[in-house]
């Protein structure tokens, strides 16, 4: 079993830096983008262009066409053994022996009954205590037939690695029967499968879940690892209570640690990604690193990894210039700072299907920023803002003004924009990615005197980035 099964993967977002693959550069004189400040031509926002942070454009790139991957029970298990080696896996499931499910049926017929109904509906009305009553006595049915199948004693299975219906792993729809059907590569469109797994590795119990959703109005293939704290610890307490009690547990795993990582930790979180990636057969990746405080209040810390997929050599993008993440291929990881794993996600794995071009010729930086301090300067509330009529909204409610809105642009990444291609396929194109913040700030009169961010984020700060398409010098939107 791998000692890096912590460190597994990074997540797919931010542009990385883990430099990998050679680019061949511009001849000599064609200068990266340099300092500068400048505000948008309705006055409004002012724009601050660090170009100390920014990559070279090689004199060419290829054009890439990609489509997405379902994830094969193939991948799936290289995945798994790329992440955890050669542990055990056993199926997931919510299945009770006998005993237990003759409790539940106890329950249930209890459940339906007016009085148990109204005791905690007194004031609905007739239909909805029926629905309620018809609802409970689809469960108890359920229950009933299980029990004339189900085992006396439950003992783990080895997982059979293959897809199943979602609702094979529901709480109410364990196949007693045996009657669900299984898939293996060839999933039906239209429908939605899962295969979910369970290991314990390292004394820390770990899901395995793989989804391969082909539904017509929302398409979405994904492996998630994450680890699994018991139930039994957390149903009887809430609040506060359960939170220390799951930090408490995480901690004594190894899966948090007690003060923030430091560089060197940072950057060998980064090259165990990338061998770890590798492993699961995933190819060249590149990550980031930082350090985040667990998200269950202070008292630990972890490592947040992101990556990206490399293609000939070039990172894709951590985003799309229309905004939508959802097709976009990325991982995201949670690590303590030794590498303990705590939580990843593989999402929208693509395969490259053709060469398109070959070797595009690009642009220079000096037409390059040109480029996009035209687009910057077009710049508007309603284009940094997403859901800019809401935040007006609020503004106007409680009386804001507004007296400074800036952006920063801190850096600037070369490497691919995806961008769709027809029903279902993906260009691969040459970008350029201004990356930076968005801070709007102000007061309240009479409320908040002293100056203050205006936005409705947690921490006032929006992401705000422009993408410029290498061979055209034109902004992709």
């Amino acid at each position: 079993m791998k000692r890096f099964l912590l460190l597994m993967l990074c997540g797919a977002v931010l542009l990385g830096l883990c430099s990998c693959g050679v680019k061949s550069a511009q001849e000599p004189g064609t200068a990266a983008p340099v300092d500068t400040e400048f505000v948008s031509d309705d006055g409004t926002i002012r724009v601050r262009l660090h170009g100390s942070d920014a990559d070279d454009i090689p004199a060419a790139m290829p054009v890439l066409r990609a489509r997405p991957q379902v994830i094969t029970l193939g991948m799936a298990r290289r995945m798994a053994e790329g992440v955890f080696g050669d542990a055990e896996f056993f199926e997931f499931s919510e299945e009770l022996s006998k005993a237990e499910i003759a409790d539940m049926i106890s329950v249930y017929e209890y459940a339906v009954t007016d009085e148990a109904i109204r005791a905690a509906h007194s004031d609905a009305p007739q239909a909805w205590i029926d629905s309620v009553r018809d609802a409970r006595l689809n469960i108890l049915e359920y229950y009933r037939n299980a029990y004339a199948v189900a085992r006396d004693e439950v003992t783990p299975v080895p997982c059979l690695w293959r897809f199943w219906p979602v609702e094979h792993y529901s709480v109410h729809g364990h196949d007693y029967a045996g009657t669900d059907p299984s898939y293996t590569d060839d999933i039906p469109a239209g429908v939605s499968v899962d295969l979910r797994a369970v290991a314990t590795v390292g004394g820390v119990p770990y899901e395995l879940w793989v989804n391969n959703n082909e539904r017509a109005d929302f398409r979405n293939h994904s492996l998630s690892v994450f680890s699994l704290v018991p139930d039994e610890l957390l149903d009887s307490c809430s609040g506060d209570e359960r939170t220390a009690r799951e930090r408490e547990w995480l901690a004594g795993l190894g899966l948090l640690s007690a003060a923030p990582a430091d560089e060197a930790e940072l950057d060998a979180a980064c090259e165990r990604a990338a061998r770890l990636a590798t492993d699961m057969g995933l190819g060249e990746w590149r990550f980031t690193a930082n350090a985040e405080e667990w998200a269950g209040g202070s008292g630990g810390w972890q490592i947040a990894l992101t990556g990206q997929p490399v293609y000939e050599g070039f990172p894709v993008n951590w985003r799309n210039p229309s905004r939508d993440t959802s097709d976009l291929e990325r991982m995201t990881i949670h690590t303590a700072n030794d590498g303990s794993l705590i939580h990843l996600q593989y999402v929208s794995p693509m395969e490259i299907i053709s060469v398109e071009e070959p070797a595009a010729p690009l642009k220079t930086w000096d037409e390059i920023s040109k480029a996009a301090a035209q687009a910057m300067r077009g710049w508007g509330y309603d284009t940094l803002i997403p859901n800019y009529a809401s935040e007006k909204v609020w503004w106007d409610e409680v009386g804001a003004v507004v007296s400074d809105v800036s952006v920063d642009i801190d850096s600037v990444r070369v490497g691919y924009a995806c961008v769709p291609c027809g029903a279902s396929d993906y260009l691969l194109i040459p970008a350029a990615s201004f990356v930076g913040t968005l801070d709007v700030t102000g007061s309240i009169p009479g409320v908040h005197e002293s100056p203050m961010n205006l936005l409705l984020d947690d921490d006032g700060r929006r992401d705000a980035y422009l993408t410029i398409d290498l061979r055209t010098a034109s902004a992709l939107k």
